[in-house]
């Protein structure tokens, strides 16, 4: 589903894993979503910030655990390496 401000570039699409970079335009936000496996971001540029307000610049990484639930957004743009161990569910 193509979604405002996202680009997805699909590096491997595995039986388990699926990973992609994925590019946030300036003040563009995903979607609200849960986690139904693990998911591992690393920002390469720019900063990107968590729905609970934690900001991340390039270099850093984090880690959602399933069940988890968050959107991002990017008040600058960003550019991410996004592995998932299983798709995430869209919420409401």
């Amino acid at each position: 589903m193509p979604l405002p401000g996202l680009e997805y570039a699909e590096l491997a699409n595995a039986h388990t894993w699926h990973g992609y970079w994925m590019k946030m335009a300036p003040g563009s936000q995903s979607p609200p979503h849960r986690h139904t496996g693990e998911e591992l971001i690393v920002i390469w540029e720019g900063e990107v910030q968590d729905s609970d307000g934690c900001c991340f610049k390039a270099g850093s990484s984090l880690v959602y655990t399933s069940d988890s639930e968050h959107h991002l957004h990017s008040p600058s743009g960003c550019v991410m390496l996004v592995i998932e161990s299983a798709a995430a569910e869209l919420l409401p």
